[in-house]
């Protein structure tokens, strides 16, 4: 990321940082892990939860707090 935004930079462009989503709020994940054992039909498996808590659509806040 440091090196993306030393580019950007140099080249004078805008830096526009995202994440993979796949629901909107963090609350939300519990249902989205329900959702996604129903698809795999209960059978669990490394598919049927994502790890971590950044699947939901963050702010910059949360982004920034939690950037490598």
């Amino acid at each position: 990321a440091v090196l993306l935004l030393e580019i950007a930079n140099r080249l004078g462009l805008p830096m526009v940082a995202g994440q993979d989503n796949h629901y909107c709020d963090a609350e939300e994940q519990p249902v989205h892990d329900m959702f996604k054992s129903i698809a795999y039909l209960g059978n669990g498996g490394a598919d049927a939860t994502f790890p971590g808590d950044g699947f939901h659509l963050a702010d910059e806040a949360w982004m920034r707090e939690r950037q490598t």
